[in-house]
């Protein structure tokens, strides 16, 4: 049956395989993201077409393997058949698997390769995956080895807050060495070394307890002999590290999966019960109403958060706005819950948890379809700008520019449009905490009367995540004099302190660019005065971002003010630039925003087919961006991107690399001078400078302090998806050793 299946969807998409892959893109709109390619992210190739054999006189002629440095998909499994066996090829993105992941990988196809073909008549869900050695080491030799205090500490986790008699029993007899422990798929058989699976347990310590109210949890033991041998189903989901420890990953209930995410409720539970107008919360998936059954029978699920406020006389609508606002910045948009609903009390179980069953469904109007229509002016002509932009007929004013395909060149159109039909100028950098029409709109009619009566040192700072009392990080603008490269890394560190952007006044649109590197740093250093008139301050700069932020800690220090952190990512002079290297820097920054709007990363052979175009048609980048060039370059561009280039978004992107260029001409040829500062310096694992480190020296004589480390991604992909997650704990470890409190405690 999984063969005639997989034949008939390929045969029905060989019959529609001359659709370019651009076409399908901008037809399905998926969500995009630096960190993956758009539609799918795994490949399985099969190259089995006869090939002649080439000849060539006097040469003998041996295959040599490629080596290749980039990914392009996340994995990608390449078959090639070849005198009756098949040769396979892994590759994989380092980001996301090892080679011992890899490696163990392999060994299970290979294994239910040969099960399949051994019985082509079973279910797939019944051939082995595992050798006998890997399913005897994940039985028996990992437990064999595990210590009892592991054992106990991984009961506590899984059966602390169950009121279950059998649970507690099992909970008392956490001491045994007789306990066993068994990661167990949906077909019961042994989840391998990394895959998640439901926790059982098992063992002779089980033979006596009664099974109690919860016999449903009981089953046979199918890999212990005798008549009496049981597991215990725990509900949880655990997955095995390769030294045999077991990850508790949470309740197998509270994950869901929408959209193709996968989802732990906990996790945006957390985020509500963070907010200081929550007293309690719980989250659900449940069917949207009016939702219709796929092929399948599923319904449309959609995200339902249950709140306790404080207030019980909360106005429900600014709370809601207020809450959804707080998530957007602390979780990735697919985990703000579509629904609000405020309750006296979460109904709860015996054991003190939620009471799912008993949560009320959301009431019948029009937000339980997702839609609010907008209502006041300003919000009609937005949705009407986002309709026209977004090329979407309805858009209701809780739906989020980015979920629904913008990136940073079309909020550039918004912003135009805007101030053309608005008659109000907002900077860019607004769409960091106002991404939703009902935002956006407020934003606009709580600002309308100060218009031009906001200070320049004001309009610098944008705020990338405006909570909490910690002391705020101020983040440098790179090459580009805009933040938005921060946004992911500022969602990243928590709302435990502000973030905010010092972006350039030309790129905030309030003035020209400063004449020096150093005017520039004693403007920015006055702006973050500012807005914390005392010290001690903490600054962080990306890229070129990171010179600048040195220049900016003199500044500081110059004043009698203390910086305790300054973060380096990526950092490096910019060696004095003739016009070749002016010309490839300015192509890279344009590639990575045309790859931001794509949603994937730039691969070497994207790079040499842009060169070739440019070649080809007798031209540098810079003269492709010129006006007399727009009708070439916006086909070719639409093309490269997989989406529309409109007129707007080119003026925008030869605005922003006028921009560039200008700062290039500033930075080249710049050394920073020594600071006081403890520097932390992150360096992205395959960056693509390739230049050696820079050694940044200490003032007056006095060695650089602080760290050095490696982190994942390359010069480009170190601020965004699980890369920014990990460079985001780096950061947080930092700030928080260097922090005055932690020194004073180790002084």
């Amino acid at each position: 049956d999984l063969l005639q299946q997989v034949r008939a969807t390929a045969l029905g998409a060989y019959a529609h395989q001359d659709v370019p892959f651009e076409q399908l893109v901008e037809a399905l709109k998926p969500e995009r993201h630096l960190s993956h390619s758009p539609l799918f992210q795994v490949m399985l190739a099969l190259q089995n077409a006869p090939m002649d054999s080439l000849e060539l006189p006097e040469l003998t002629l041996e295959p040599v393997a490629a080596d290749t440095t980039t990914a392009k998909f996340d994995l990608t499994l390449s078959l090639t058949e070849q005198d009756g066996h098949l040769d396979a090829v892994f590759e994989y993105n380092t980001d996301l698997f090892d080679r011992a992941t890899i490696e163990r990988m392999a060994g299970h196809f290979t294994q239910l390769l040969a099960a399949v073909a051994a019985h082509p008549d079973s279910r797939i869900a019944d051939l082995p995956m595992l050798g006998a050695a890997e399913r005897d080491q994940l039985l028996f030799g990992f437990n064999s080895m595990r210590a009892a205090h592991a054992r106990e500490q991984l009961l506590q986790a899984v059966f602390a807050d169950s009121a279950e008699e059998a649970a507690q029993a099992i909970l008392r007899a956490g001491k045994d060495s007789k306990l066993d422990f068994y990661i167990l798929d949906t077909h019961g058989n042994p989840a391998p070394v990394g895959i998640a699976g439901e926790l059982h347990v098992g063992g002779e310590a089980l033979d006596g307890i009664d099974t109690g109210q919860a016999a449903q949890r009981w089953m046979a033991d199918p890999f212990r002999s005798g008549r009496d041998a049981r597991l215990y189903r725990t509900g949880a989901l655990a997955r095995h590290l390769p030294d045999g420890r077991i990850v508790h990953l949470g309740a197998i209930d509270e994950q869901v999966e929408l959209r193709g995410f996968r989802i732990a409720l906990g996790d945006i539970e957390a985020a509500l019960a963070a907010q200081a107008e929550v007293r309690d919360a719980a989250v659900l998936a449940r069917e949207a109403a009016g939702s219709v059954a796929d092929a399948g029978g599923q319904r449309e699920r959609r995200l339902v958060a249950y709140v306790v406020p404080h207030d019980r006389d909360v106005a429900v609508e600014a709370a809601t706005q207020a809450l959804r606002s707080a998530l957007l910045q602390a979780l990735p948009d697919y985990m703000v819950p579509a629904h609000f609903v405020f309750l006296d009390a979460i109904p709860r179980t015996a054991a003190g948890k939620p009471d799912r069953e008993a949560l009320p469904a959301p009431q019948a109007d029009d937000s339980e379809t997702g839609h609010v229509a907008p209502r006041s002016a300003v919000e009609k002509a937005l949705a009407a700008i986002w309709s026209e932009v977004l090329s979407r007929e309805q858009i209701g004013i809780h739906d989020n520019f980015f979920t629904l395909g913008g990136h940073s060149l079309l909020v550039a159109v918004v912003v135009s449009q805007i101030e053309v039909q608005l008659a109000v100028s907002i900077p860019i950098e607004v769409f960091f905490t106002s991404q939703t029409i009902a935002e956006l709109a407020r934003y606009i009619e709580d600002n309308r009367q100060a218009q031009g009566d906001g200070s320049q040192e004001q309009s610098l700072l944008v705020s990338l995540q405006p909570s909490g009392d910690g002391l705020p990080l101020y983040c440098i603008h790179p090459v580009g004099g805009h933040v938005f490269c921060y946004r992911e890394l500022a969602l990243q560190l928590g709302n435990g302190f502000p973030v905010y952007g010092l972006q350039s006044p030309e790129a905030a649109g309030i003035g020209p660019e400063y004449a020096t590197i150093n005017a520039m740093a004693a403007a920015y250093a006055e702006a973050i005065r500012a807005k914390q008139p005392d010290g001690p301050y903490r600054l962080l700069g990306w890229s070129s971002g990171g010179l600048i932020a040195l220049e900016v800690a003199r500044a500081l220090e110059t004043q009698g003010c203390e910086v305790e952190y300054i973060g380096l990512l990526d950092s490096q002079p910019i060696a004095k630039l003739d016009g070749y290297a002016q010309e490839q820097l300015l192509m890279n920054a344009a590639l990575v925003l045309l790859a931001g709007i794509r949603g994937s990363n730039i691969t070497p052979d994207e790079l040499a087919s842009m060169g070739e175009f440019l070649r080809q048609n007798n031209m540098r980048f810079s003269d492709l961006i010129k006006d007399e060039n727009q009708a070439l370059a916006l086909p070719y561009l639409t093309r490269w991107i997989g989406s529309s280039l409109t007129p707007e978004s080119f003026n925008y992107l030869k605005h922003q690399l006028d921009i560039t260029r200008r700062h290039l001409d500033l930075l080249a040829g710049f050394v920073p001078e020594p600071v006081k500062a403890p520097l932390h310096i992150c360096r992205a694992q395959g960056s693509l400078q390739r230049t050696a480190a820079f050694s940044f020296a200490g003032a007056e004589g006095v060695p650089a302090r602080g760290t050095t480390e490696i982190v994942d991604g390359d010069h480009y992909t170190m601020l965004s998806g699980l890369n920014a997650r990990g460079l985001g704990r780096a950061v947080e470890r930092n700030l928080h050793l260097n922090s005055k409190e932690t020194l004073d405690k180790i002084a």
